[in-house]
């Protein structure tokens, strides 16, 4: 149903919304260029976890059944609540841009 290269997303919080990227690509990055840092992202079940470096760890579930739409907040402070919708799959060049980590650790 979404792309398997990737994915973006309108990321909402209180003070509003930016961009976010779901890669495919083999290592789950999680890239956003307003607020950078080399992170991941694993799905288990129906929750979704981003581990997001200096930013910390946030975990979502699907709102209402629609996988579109997923609710949640950061893990250490749940009050500190996150939306996210979906905007768009990745272009080829979007989902295959190197992080530039090496993962062979």
């Amino acid at each position: 149903q979404f792309g398997t290269g990737g994915t973006a997303w309108a990321f909402h919080y209180a003070n509003g919304r930016f961009e976010v990227q779901f890669r495919g690509d083999g290592f789950n990055h999680f890239t956003c260029h307003e607020y950078p840092a080399h992170s991941h992202w694993t799905l288990a079940n129906d929750e979704l976890t981003i581990s997001w470096g200096q930013f910390g760890t946030y975990v979502l579930r699907v709102d209402g059944g629609d996988p579109a739409k997923w609710v949640g907040g950061l893990k250490e402070n749940p009050a500190e609540w996150r939306k996210m919708t979906y905007l768009r799959d990745l272009a080829a060049n979007e989902a295959e841009q190197a992080c530039g980590h090496d993962h062979n650790h």
